[in-house]
C-alpha cells in the first residue's frame, strides 16, 4: 500500500521514485511519457497487492464510537484551560437589521456570566461556560432597527399579483380591423378562428405563412418537447382551451376551428369548454 500511494503522489508531482521504501524527489527523467501515462500507471498496483492487503475491501471499525457512546469523546466544545471565557452572540433577525439598544440585566443574573458588550454584527454574551453563555444571550431583551424593505410578504405579495392580472391591462398587440368593419356596416358576425395545436412545426409553418407569431413562451415550451408528441398534444390542448375561454368570456359571438380533418382535439376542447358543436 505504501508504495502504491508513494507512486501515485509522485507521478501528480513529476518526480520519480527510488527503490526501496523511500522516495527521493528529483526531475523527471523521461519526457516521452505525458503526466496522464504517469497517473494512470500510478493507479495500476504491483501484482498481488490487492489480494495481500489488510484494508482493501474490508469494513473498518471506528475506533472513536465507544468513547462517543459513552460520553468520554472530547470535542472542541470540551476543552477547558484557565481564565478561557465563551462568548454567544445575540444576532439581528433579519439582514440588515441594525442594533437600537439592548438591556442585560437579565443575562448578567444567569450564573456565570461577567459581561455583556455590544459587537459589530449583534450583542456578545461572555460567559465561563457555553452553556451560561448560552442562557444569557436567551435572557437578552435586544431591540433592532428593521432594514428597508421590512414588511415584504411573498402570500401578500402573491395575493397583489393575482388581483392585478384581474384589473385590464395594456393592450400589446392590436390586429385586424373589427371596429372599421363594423363601422362599414358588416353585419355578418366575427368570430375568431382557432387551430387546435397537435405539431410544432406545422404550427409554425403556419403561422409564418399567414404572418402569425407564435408567443415566445409557447414556443419555447414546445420546442422544449422535442419530439414528444403526447406531450405536445397535452400542453397544445391546455393552450387553446384557456384560449377560447378567454376569447367567450371578453364577449366572442362564437369559436371557429380549422380541424384540417383531425376533429378528436377539437371535440377534447369543446368538452373541456362544456360546449356543443353546432354546423
Amino acid at each position: 500500500m505504501r508504495k502504491i500511494a508513494i507512486a501515485f503522489i509522485a507521478a501528480l508531482l513529476s518526480v520519480a521514485v527510488a527503490s526501496g521504501a523511500s522516495a527521493q524527489a528529483r526531475p523527471s527523467d523521461t519526457t516521452s511519457k505525458s503526466t496522464n501515462d504517469a497517473q494512470r500507471q500510478a493507479w495500476s498496483p504491483e501484482p498481488g497487492a490487492v489480494e495481500t492487503s489488510k484494508l482493501i475491501g474490508t469494513k473498518v471499525r471506528r475506533l472513536d464510537t465507544p468513547a462517543k457512546i459513552a460520553g468520554a469523546a472530547t470535542f472542541g466544545i470540551d476543552v477547558q484551560f484557565p481564565d478561557l471565557r465563551t462568548a454567544v452572540v445575540a444576532r439581528p433577525p433579519a439582514f440588515g437589521a441594525t442594533l437600537v439598544d439592548f438591556d442585560a440585566a437579565a443575562a448578567l443574573r444567569v450564573p456565570g456570566v461577567e459581561k455583556v458588550v455590544p459587537t459589530a454584527t449583534g450583542v456578545a454574551v461572555v460567559a465561563k461556560h457555553f452553556w451560561a453563555a448560552k442562557l444569557g444571550r436567551d435572557a437578552l431583551v435586544v431591540h433592532w432597527r428593521d432594514p428597508e424593505g421590512t414588511g415584504f410578504d411573498s402570500t401578500n405579495y402573491t395575493a397583489d399579483l393575482r388581483a392585478l392580472v384581474m384589473k385590464p391591462g395594456a393592450i400589446v398587440a392590436d390586429v385586424g380591423k373589427v371596429d372599421e368593419a363594423l363601422a362599414a356596416g358588416i353585419e355578418a358576425p366575427i368570430v375568431p378562428g382557432i387551430m387546435p395545436i397537435l405539431s410544432f412545426s406545422k404550427l409554425a409553418r403556419f403561422s409564418d405563412a399567414c404572418g402569425a407569431e407564435i408567443p415566445r413562451w409557447i414556443r419555447r415550451k414546445l420546442e422544449s418537447f422535442g419530439d414528444d408528441t403526447a406531450s405536445i398534444r397535452a400542453f397544445g390542448l391546455d393552450v387553446v382551451t384557456d384560449l377560447c375561454d378567454d376569447l367567450l368570456a371578453h364577449g366572442a359571438p362564437g369559436l371557429h376551428f380549422y380541424t384540417l380533418n383531425r376533429s378528436p382535439a377539437t371535440r377534447e376542447i369543446f368538452a373541456n369548454l362544456g360546449l356543443s358543436a353546432t354546423r
